[in-house]
């Protein structure tokens, strides 16, 4: 949306149409653009149904806004003027949702650090931050879950110990990350149920077999893990008190959309109850909820009938 703003003094004569343009050096002279030209209301406000005919070809590009206004001034003076916009945020148009994981990478990397070879962590965070509540597609204002203090903590850890975020160290960084939100982004129902505080996300191994020590047996956490990218581990009580097993979820667990992770779950005994969440935007450590039982929780999910979540005493061989 875009909106004129005026003076107190000014009086509106004529005005054109707006009209958006694309900026790039790399698709210069291309016109992807479709719905490119509304004219004000009266609110003076222009809405554009924006519509790219093809990509930016993995080129960062921006939208800016101009019209041509004919004005009066409070001496009675008539002016003719031209007015542009600034040029938006940059982004990039992509064709097939395989792309966005390399795209998001050249985005990130160009808003955090620009040509600086290093940037105050703060900085760093607060970019990864916003960047993250869009790829997860929540409300800036209002967000379910945004990346808490240990998550943070944990990234600065993993990837960032030294000091501050440089430039050089950011590619390791990102070919685990960059996997994990992909998956977060695009899998169905991993986005719920992270925001739902079903899938913990960014763990260690060592606090997740604190969470889970004296927990009774089937007691289970969902997280990334740490080596695999983009994949999901299943940290769980075996049969004994105390005996902790970590299990990697692999791509024949969930074949395509017709069976997913809350699928995976209901057919195995071995994971009863599940340790959710509790959600606090400041706590240094991972923080739960009493163990709940997974039918309880993942039943919306699934594909298959509520009785199929139940877990049975045994009939299943180990993992």
């Amino acid at each position: 949306v875009v909106k004129l703003l005026t003076g107190a003094g000014l009086s509106i004569v004529h005005c054109s149409p707006v009209v958006a343009q694309l900026v790039s050096d790399q698709v210069k002279g291309k016109q992807i653009l479709q719905f490119n030209e509304q004219t004000l209301d009266s609110h003076r406000s222009a809405s554009f149904p924006l519509v790219f005919a093809s990509g930016t070809r993995k080129y960062a590009a921006a939208l800016k806004f101009s019209m041509t206004l004919c004005y009066k001034t409070r001496e009675g003076t008539t002016v003719n003027t031209t007015l542009v916009s600034r040029n938006s945020q940059p982004f990039v148009v992509i064709t097939n949702k395989c792309q966005w994981e390399t795209i998001e990478e050249i985005l990130l990397r160009q808003d955090a650090f620009g040509n600086n070879p290093e940037i105050p962590w703060t900085q760093f965070c607060n970019t990864l931050q916003r960047h993250w509540l869009i790829a997860t597609k929540q409300d800036w204002l209002k967000p379910k879950r945004f990346l808490n203090d240990y998550d943070f903590r944990y990234i600065r850890a993993k990837f960032f110990r030294n000091g501050n975020p440089q430039q050089r160290d950011f590619d390791q960084f990102w070919q685990w990350f960059g996997k994990s939100l992909q998956v977060i982004r695009y899998q169905r129902h991993i986005n719920d149920l992270w925001q739902n505080g079903l899938i913990y996300g960014f763990m260690t191994r060592e606090d997740v077999n604190a969470a889970l020590k004296d927990m009774e047996p089937g007691t289970f956490i969902i997280r990334f893990s740490e080596k695999n990218f983009g994949q999901l581990a299943i940290g769980y009580v075996g049969n004994v008190p105390n005996q902790i097993k970590h299990y990697l979820i692999k791509s024949n667990d969930k074949a395509g959309a017709k069976k997913t992770l809350p699928d995976f779950l209901s057919e195995h005994a071995q994971f009863e109850k599940i340790l959710q969440l509790s959600f606090h935007p400041y706590y240094h450590y991972p923080s739960f909820k009493k163990p709940s039982p997974k039918s309880e929780c993942f039943a919306p999910y699934c594909s298959h009938s509520q009785g199929d979540l139940k877990s049975e005493d045994d009939g299943y061989d180990p993992l």
